[in-house]
């Protein structure tokens, strides 16, 4: 089934910093159009009640304030596999002026009876802007209870600076949900901001939703930066609907010392089309005078450009001279390349004593023995090894990774081990992760 897009932009605080590396193909997706940002506002309220009766599909908010009224709502709900209902509001700032909107949905009984209040709050909303509620009610023990739904609004002057507008949106259906690519080509900041999607059926009913935060390692989107995020739909849809929503907090993180020609790396990709699986493998060496953490932002392409996947990684700690690794895993086989990007931590909260890590792998038959010694004066951990194994032509055919100890500390002086049993292959390469060690 061919899947309609729709992209919409909400103002909410986000901000990324990333770096780039590998040249994007050209993308096959949908791009937002441009929205107008504007001003701010006074504090008013209103209130409106969906009964149960009306609680299915698409819905006609009555309008209870003339304030209200600039603001349109249109509500769904629906029920997931699990859980109780969820109950969605999009809605329009048709004002000339930029709010701080908070949103409750009060579940009552028959009765007349509050069950239970759910909160939404979007930072700064536009004119022109349009922002997606989610109201979830994990209280209830029996859905049945909720015999209404009723929704109040509060309208304020926002703290936050409005910057969705600067955000471009491009989008590619999968068959599990949406991948969003976010760049900011604006000169403001974006604080932790969000995708939402909400996923309708070909009769328009709502059918799920999902969220994740288009942020780099510091909770924020800088200017040029890119993000991907995968927005997941369980079910089969026909159309989806997706909203950016935050602001700039004022509160940005100390620029970045370093940038990605700092680091040395090595990439490496291994598709298994028998197990429709792909391995992405980041090998990064901090060629700085800096102590940083890091973030790799990866989103992953077909061989037509589309966008097919995207998922983040992290790595606590790297200090000057550290080498280790970034390791993306994607449930499929279609995937011809990956775009990655890099986002750094000055102030990360470790130091790591990877350099006084002794490690080595033994080979017997088919099985291979990691093992590592700490060397360090004192204890380290979370120390990780990961095992890539090749195949004849130095494809990559396979990533263990494992902690050498399940315990709390690595001490000092002491060995450990992890075994990867009845592998295939005719080289082996292997890199260490973790090892943190006290605080900065």
């Amino acid at each position: 089934m061919k899947r309609k897009l729709l992209v919409l932009l909400l103002a909410t605080a986000m901000i990324a910093g990333c770096g780039s590396n590998a040249a994007a193909p050209e993308l096959a997706t949908t791009e937002t159009d441009d929205n107008k940002i504007g001003g701010e506002e006074d504090v008013s309220t209103s209130s409106e009640e969906v009964g149960s009766e009306e609680k299915e599909g698409a819905q006609a908010a009555e309008e209870t304030d003339e304030r209200d009224a600039l603001f349109e709502k249109t509500y769904y709900n629906y029920t997931p596999e699990f859980g109780n209902p969820e109950y969605l509001c999009i809605i329009k700032n048709n004002s000339e002026e930029t709010v701080r909107l908070t949103g409750v949905a009060s579940a009552m009984d028959s009765a007349g009876n509050v069950l239970q209040d759910s909160k939404e709050e979007v930072e700064a909303l536009a004119p022109g802007d349009s922002a997606a509620l989610f109201f979830m009610f994990y209280d209830v023990k029996d859905a049945s209870d909720i015999s209404d739904v009723k929704y109040s609004y509060t309208y304020e002057t926002p703290f936050y600076t409005p910057m969705v507008d600067n955000l471009k949106m491009e989008l590619s259906p999968i068959d599990k949900g949406v991948i969003a690519r976010v760049k900011n080509e604006g000169d403001i900041i974006g604080s932790y901001i969000e995708a939402r999607a909400v996923f309708f059926d070909a009769s328009g009913n709502a059918i799920y939703s999902s969220d994740e935060y288009v942020a780099d390692i510091n909770g924020e989107i800088r200017p040029g930066a890119t993000l991907g995020v995968n927005l997941y739909c369980p079910d089969e849809y026909d159309h989806v609907e997706c909203y950016l929503m935050g602001g700039y907090d004022g509160k940005a993180k100390p620029e970045s010392t370093v940038e990605d020609s700092d680091f040395g790396v090595t990439e490496y990709m291994g598709v298994n089309h028998e197990m429709s699986e792909t391995r992405e493998v980041l090998v990064v060496k901090n060629n700085s005078e800096v102590l940083v953490g890091m973030e790799a932002n990866f989103i992953a392409y077909d061989a037509s450009g589309n966008m097919v996947d995207a998922d983040t990684e992290h790595i606590d700690s790297l200090e000057p001279g550290d080498e280790s690794v970034f390791f993306a895993y994607f449930s499929r086989d279609d995937i011809d390349s990956v775009e990655y990007f890099f986002s750094y931590d000055i102030t990360p909260w470790y130091h790591t004593g990877l350099q006084n890590i002794a490690f080595s792998y033994e080979v017997n038959d088919n099985d291979v023995t990691a093992t590592a010694t700490n060397n360090n004066p004192g204890s380290v951990s979370n120390l990780v090894g990961y095992l890539l194994f090749f195949d004849a032509e130095g494809n990559l055919v396979n990533v263990i990774k494992d902690n050498f100890y399940t315990g709390v500390n690595f001490d000092a002086g002491e060995t450990h081990s992890f075994m990867a049993i009845d592998m295939e292959f005719s080289s082996i390469k292997m890199y260490i992760g973790g090892g943190l060690s006290e605080r900065t």
